[in-house]
């Protein structure tokens, strides 16, 4: 039994190679996933040292010298990595500044072209009309108050709305706002029989304690239609440490299976609000029906999960709602 272990000892080094580089690759995705979407020079690193966490799982494929090599090498990159990388990964204050009206310095999309950006409108932009979806900076302080004196007469809503996009990202930043996806084990989804199916809607997300006590307002908004919106039970919740989880999606529960393919196709966007932040998000929203097993046998399911959530700027509609 022993001589056979002995005989296998290569075949387990290679394993502990071939499962490291998975875990890299996971690791790596959630890593980026917690980047601001612009944050390129984060991403870019956060890259690379993948890149050399895979090459170390590699070289150490040989023997358990050059595995132990390897974890001590991965050590030292992770130990530095700890104390350097907040010199790559912008702060919510840098992103702020970066993407407010007067900087204009950064490779960061303004908050007020994000909110102008909702709208298809063309504006007069360097002296000749121009899609507002080619306009990506204004530039300097002086091309900033030439777009605002062209066009702001013709568009003073679309205006008024973006400026208070912008200072209301600065209270969501300095405040700390947080809002995501609250990931499930599987063995934590609740799963129910129905119709010869086992149903599950994943539509969890987590809010920060400190946002959340004071939020008075949430609706959910299906394919823009803000007279429509329907609110969320925000009150009912359960606590994650510093967090509050609610759902999102109560309003489907009655709604037959069959037609939950039919719900993957439309639009779902979620507004918060308290009495001086408030905040929008488009919600990916999958179906899919699998195979999985429950006690002791395989039965089909039906799923509905909220995939990621993205912030969007607040449209005229969503402040009248909000109002």
């Amino acid at each position: 039994m022993v001589n056979s272990l002995f005989a296998d000892e290569a075949i387990l080094q290679k394993s502990i190679s071939k499962l490291a580089v998975p875990a890299i690759v996971v690791g790596t995705y959630y890593e980026i996933e917690a980047l601001d979407d612009e944050d390129y020079d984060a991403m870019v690193a956060v890259t690379a040292k993948a890149g050399i966490f895979i090459a170390i799982a590699v070289f150490a494929s040989g023997t358990w010298v050059a595995i132990g090599i390897g974890l001590a090498i991965g050590a030292i990159i992770e130990t530095l990595w700890y104390f350097y990388s907040r010199y790559l990964i912008d702060s919510r204050v840098e992103i702020l500044v970066e993407k407010s009206l007067f900087y204009q310095r950064g490779d960061r999309t303004p908050y007020v072209l994000e909110s102008l950006s909702a709208d298809n409108h063309t504006y007069i932009y360097n002296g000749k009309e121009t899609e507002i979806k080619n306009i990506e900076r204004l530039g300097n302080l002086k091309a900033t108050r030439d777009f605002v004196y062209n066009n702001y007469e013709k568009y003073s809503q679309a205006f008024q709305t973006a400026i208070s996009h912008e200072f209301n990202s600065y209270h969501v930043a300095l405040q700390g706002v947080e809002v995501k996806k609250f990931r499930q084990d599987f063995d934590k989804v609740s799963y129910f029989p129905y119709d010869g199916y086992m149903l599950a809607m994943g539509d969890l997300v987590s809010i920060n304690k400190s946002f959340y006590k004071r939020i008075n307002q949430a609706y959910l908004v299906i394919d823009g239609k803000t007279f429509d919106a329907q609110e969320i039970n925000y009150k009912e919740h359960t606590v994650d440490g510093n967090y509050c989880i609610i759902k999102l999606l109560e309003h489907f529960y009655d709604v037959d299976s069959l037609r939950w393919p039919e719900i993957e196709d439309r639009v779902f966007h979620i507004l918060l609000s308290s009495d001086t932040i408030s905040v929008k998000y488009k919600l990916d929203i999958v179906y899919s029906s699998t195979l999985k097993r429950f006690n002791g046998s395989d039965r089909r399911t039906r799923e509905l999960h909220v995939k990621d959530l993205h912030e969007e700027p607040l449209l005229e509609d969503d402040l009248v709602l909000l109002a």
